[in-house]
């Protein structure tokens, strides 16, 4: 009876007589133990390490690293969680409901990740609207945090019931596909992140494209509306908002983007880094789909080959690096195809809502993806799958779109083509090859001739087109047959889907032309090899041709001007080459949203349609300009003007105009450096003056 109570392997007189005196302590310390209250003692043990942990990493780097306390309670609630699941697991309970570690931690973390999500939710509402310190929100959060931890930790991995039904798929066989399937998603965003990293993404400059200032801008301002509390006022805070930040088009582009990104900036803050993790995710998601497609068809190798060489082309990683929609479309549509042929293999109304779902998703982030609700039904017909027809899991899918999508539609009817050159280009072929053409000089010239030679061997061989090819080819065209119609160029940012698909059906073609060539797979091995080196090659290649950002000094230039708390709600107006990347910087900057009013020369000064065309000055001398500023004054001007730059006329002359006046605009800030013409700046003050006869 002693040894089963104390755990002893001798029967030791003396010894069982000491034993009471320290028992219980030992019991407490060492024992496995099924107690519900002693396994929460532990686990309040188990906490407080854990959050010292998470507590000094983030006073360390918070207070000396200067690093946002947002960022640093993620970091420290990350290194807080790997102790706490060690010490759980060896120490806290004894029993288990999954034999695999490896699927045991993915949900350990998962529930992590949820508390992280409470962790971050409560602090920044204990700071930022109780207006506590940020230690102090710590130390409440981790409260409510450690309860939750606890309770669904104890239900779903360390009870004594069986695993819960939607674990069960973590389970043997499927364990070890989704653990590898896992390992490459991470792969994927680290390599993004890495890439981000490298070029210095972080901190550019709004200068990837004249919409990145938009798209981050809008984003802010739901933000800020979300936190105003204004919620049955959004037309009339946004318009309100554009009189301090005049460069966003919410209307003009679909929300869904805005809505992530500012959802996401409500929890981490308002930043370039913060609303550059969209992108990157959204570029790992896309090679990551990439690699499934390739790997069901053509195996781990050829998937991950595929996935690797999608995340190394110069495109993607161009616009993985800019506050760009580009990317989050490319994944949704591809996620479309990726849900058809779920539903395609079991037509199951869940199925087909989750296929209409992501459908409406991929339109409201971009409408060039208006296309894909015709995919299903596109599908169904070249596959002969005409039973479908009569299913209602098909049939509900339409109106699970226009239950998406309509409200939106129809509130923005009037703004989506909101400037649209009247005159469309001729639909010609040649237009439409331009198209296909451009798609693939997105590859160098071995990768393009690889990919013809694997879509050439599909034509040969028509038992290659299964379902998954059908679904990826009509993808393919639904996507090429509405930017053929669409007021838009050949650019690249346009064709990441394009591209994905022809990687993946490139990788198709290899497979059956090899399974052709070679019956009894003779030749696998060494083709793999040959195409994993090829493709580390490359991505290690063209991760070091990755072109490097340079930070500019809109920053600097911007910081003179927020840090000074006396030029709160000034009219400060940009420079007339840079207002949407001066705009965003502001917004950054400004910690007090709305501040100051800015204004853009281009809307001032000058008339144009949305692409610039049809461009006149309203000024086309300094002195008329300048009795404009008399009877309209501003605060400040920024002026950066980059040496043989062709200025459009009204930047001229405002120009001219600082040059002509210098008693009226007084030189506050200037930043010429010798070596480096193009970063020169200057701040002007404006100073009334006794109007004189022009």
């Amino acid at each position: 009876m002693t040894r089963k109570a104390f755990g002893t392997t001798g029967a030791r007189t003396g010894g069982a007589a000491r034993r009471p005196a320290h028992g219980a302590l030992h019991a407490l310390l060492f024992d496995s133990t099924a107690s519900l209250p002693l396994q929460f003692a532990r686990y309040l043990a188990v906490g407080g390490a854990a959050f010292a942990a998470d507590f000094g990493t983030l006073y360390v780097l918070t207070e000396f690293a200067r690093i946002h306390y947002l960022v640093s309670a993620a970091i420290g609630f990350l290194l807080g969680l790997v102790l706490n699941y060690l010490l759980s697991r060896v120490w806290v309970f004894n029993r288990r409901s999954l034999d695999s570690a490896t699927a045991e931690f993915a949900v350990f973390a998962l529930i992590g990740i949820v508390g992280l999500g409470m962790n971050e939710a409560i602090i920044w509402f204990v700071r930022e609207r109780i207006h506590f310190h940020y230690l102090v929100a710590k130390a409440i959060s981790a409260a409510i945090v450690l309860v939750w931890n606890f309770g669904a930790r104890k239900a779903l991995l360390f009870s004594e019931r069986p695993a819960p039904r939607f674990l069960r798929p973590l389970l043997p066989p499927y364990e070890r596909a989704s653990l590898a399937s896992a390992a490459v998603a991470a792969a994927c965003v680290a390599f993004c992140l890495g890439v981000q990293g490298f070029c210095g993404a972080w901190s550019a400059p709004f200068l990837a494209y004249p919409d990145e200032p938009s798209h981050f801008v809008g984003s802010v301002m739901l933000r800020d509306w979300l936190v105003s509390g204004r919620w049955l006022g959004p037309v009339q805070f946004a318009r309100s908002y554009y009189q301090h930040y005049p460069f966003f088009a919410i209307g003009y582009w679909p929300p869904l983007f805005n809505v992530v990104a500012g959802l996401w900036m409500l929890a981490a803050g308002v930043g370039r880094v913060q609303v550059l993790l969209i992108p990157a995710l959204c570029a790992a998601g896309t090679g990551w789909l990439v690699f499934r497609f390739a790997q069901r068809r053509a195996g781990m190798v050829a998937g991950l080959c595929a996935g690797a060489l999608y995340l190394s082309l110069p495109a993607v990683q161009r616009w993985m690096c800019a506050v760009m929609v580009d990317h989050m479309t490319a994944l949704l549509c591809l996620a479309v195809a990726a849900c058809l042929l779920r539903y395609l293999k079991r037509p199951a109304m869940a199925n087909g809502v989750l296929c209409a779902a992501v459908c409406g998703c991929a339109i409201l982030s971009k409408y060039s993806a208006a296309y894909t609700p015709a995919l299903p039904f596109l599908a169904v017909l070249v596959l002969r799958r005409f039973d479908l027809l009569r299913k209602p899991s098909l049939l509900v899918q339409p109106l699970v779109v226009a239950l998406m999508v309509g409200p939106w539609a129809i509130w923005s009817r009037k703004l989506a083509f909101y400037g649209l050159p009247s005159e469309r280009e001729a639909l010609t072929p040649a237009r439409a090859a331009s198209f296909v053409l451009e798609t693939f000089r997105m590859f160098p010239p071995v990768l393009m001739g690889a990919i013809v030679l694997g879509l050439i061997a599909l034509l040969v061989r028509p038992k290659a087109w299964r379902a998954d090819l059908v679904v990826l080819g009509l993808l393919f065209a639904g996507h090429l047959a509405f930017l053929f119609v669409s007021p838009v160029g050949p650019e690249r940012r346009y064709l990441l889907v394009l591209a994905a698909v022809l990687l993946v059906a490139g990788a198709a073609g290899w497979s059956e032309a090899l399974a052709w060539m070679s019956p009894g797979r003779r030749w696998a091995g060494g083709v793999s090899v040959c195409a994993a080196i090829l493709t580390i090659a490359f991505a290690v290649w063209q991760f070091g041709r990755v072109p490097r950002i340079p930070p500019g000094r809109i920053r600097e230039v911007v910081a003179f001007v927020t840090r000074d708390r006396a030029r709160a709600g000034q009219r400060v107006m940009v420079p007339p080459a840079l207002e949407g990347a001066v705009i965003a910087e502001f917004i950054v900057q400004s910690p007090h949203r709305p501040d100051h009013y800015l204004l853009r020369p281009g809307k001032e000064f000058a008339h144009s349609d949305w692409f610039g065309r049809n461009y006149s000055s309203v000024f086309d001398t300094p002195q008329k300009m300048m009795q404009y500023f008399r009877r309209n004054p501003v605060d400040l001007i920024l002026w950066n003007e980059p040496p043989g730059a062709a200025l459009p006329a009204h930047a001229r002359v405002m120009g001219e105009m600082l040059r002509r006046y210098p008693a009226s605009w007084h030189i506050v800030l200037s930043l010429a450096p010798a070596d480096n013409p193009a970063t020169s700046w200057t701040v002007y003050e404006y100073r009334a003056q006794p109007a004189n006869p022009l």
